[in-house]
């Protein structure tokens, strides 16, 4: 998969975006834009992934502490 990701970075360029099935993803391919994006408040919310995550190590720890955030960017 990450063949085919370095592919389209150089087909696409460094920012793309894919569907895996009716997933969404984006790739950002370049550090500097990466850092520039993380510091927006708009990337901030995360979908509720509620029945992927309470099979997480940790999950119901990390949920008491931050109800109604997802933690980090990926899972």
């Amino acid at each position: 998969m990450i063949h085919a990701i370095f592919q389209n970075v150089e087909k696409y360029g460094k920012i793309f975006g894919f569907y895996i099935g009716h997933q969404p993803f984006v790739v950002v391919a370049d550090f500097e834009i990466l850092k520039e994006i993380l510091k927006c408040d708009a990337i901030c919310d995360r979908q509720d992934m509620t029945p992927i995550n309470e099979y997480r190590p940790g999950y119901w720890t990390v949920h008491q502490e931050n109800k109604g955030s997802q933690t980090g960017v990926s899972f």
